[in-house]
């Protein structure tokens, strides 16, 4: 076999040998391109160099935040004279559009005419209004946003309301969360726990209404053949209902049931739609207040653009 065939085998094999190598390897982005990471430890380049990235013309971000403190943060941070926020109450949902339609944002000057003879309306930023003034939409591809949570403490006690439960069951849900009321005081709550503790096993018969309006229950018992215990009307509360906002004070009806010689209880929320628009609206009203940017109530609007284009938006010049 001669010299030159076999140089060419070894430089095939030479080739092969490599290309087995960058199979078994890694990759990996670097400033500079990408690069394999060999079994040896060291990098090697895989195709020419990258070119710098240009910054991007505008910003499309969709940040989901916690509270309403930080969507007034992230809102004084980037808003402009465009900026608008939505607030839904209906899905709990507040927007801010960094960058919404800002009417006078571009302005027109005088019309000329091209080399043909045709129209041309020149556009620059200038925010004056005029009459040549063009309003042309905005891209809407940079918002914030935040969904009002319920509180944890509102939670737990929405998840109990409404329904029946057994009254030890429901007294010792009363007993860990008694912090949260505010009428009947939480140690007349603790003590009303403890005097239902005492008269287990008994069976309930009837009941009068105070003059008060809490409920005064009669019970027997094989020991006692008469007792009574009284149980509230309503509840006051005083805690937030949606997470990260100041308490409000809102209300639920206490209501029992007995049968045949068992009590059960529940409670069922007075008023509580607007106890939310209320906390809704003072949230609402504090993102005003700290970002001096005005809130719509209503939908989301949904509409993005990649881009502004005049013809496209169906504008034409004046003149």
């Amino acid at each position: 076999m001669s010299e030159t065939s076999i140089e060419e085998l070894r430089m095939q094999d030479s080739v092969a040998d490599q290309l087995v190598t960058l199979a078994r390897t890694q990759t990996v982005e670097g400033a500079d391109g990408e690069f394999a990471v060999l079994p040896n430890g060291t990098l090697k380049r895989i195709g020419g160099e990258t070119q710098a990235k240009s910054p991007p013309e505008f910003i499309i971000a969709d940040v989901k935040l916690k509270t309403i403190n930080a969507l007034h943060e992230y809102v004084n941070r980037f808003k402009t004279t465009a900026t608008a926020i939505f607030a839904d109450v209906d899905a709990r949902h507040i927007e801010a559009v960094i960058d919404y339609h800002d009417s006078g944002r571009v302005h027109a000057k005088p019309v000329t005419r091209d080399a043909q003879g045709e129209k041309v309306v020149n556009y620059d930023m200038d925010l004056v209004p005029s009459e040549n003034t063009v309003m042309l939409p905005d891209r809407c591809r940079h918002r914030a946003s935040v969904r009002m949570s319920y509180s944890e403490e509102f939670e737990e006690w929405d998840a109990i309301e409404g329904e029946w439960h057994d009254q030890i069951d429901f007294l010792k849900f009363l007993e860990q969360n008694a912090t949260d009321v505010l009428s009947p005081t939480p140690s007349s709550l603790l003590e009303m726990v403890t005097d239902f503790a005492a008269i287990e096993d008994v069976e309930f018969k009837s009941s009068t209404r105070l003059q008060n309006g809490d409920r005064e229950l009669m019970y027997r018992k094989e020991s006692v053949p008469k007792g009574t215990i009284t149980i509230p009307n309503e509840l006051s509360f005083n805690m937030p209902i949606y997470f990260g906002e100041e308490p409000q004070q809102f209300k639920a009806l206490f209501r029992y049931r007995i049968n045949a010689g068992s009590l059960s209880l529940r409670i069922d929320w007075h008023r509580i739609k607007q106890a939310k628009l209320k906390g809704f609206s003072a949230a609402c009203e504090r993102l005003l207040e700290r970002t001096g940017v005005y809130v719509f109530a209503g939908a989301i609007p949904q509409e993005r653009w990649d881009g502004i284009d005049p013809k496209a938006a169906g504008i034409s010049g004046t003149g």
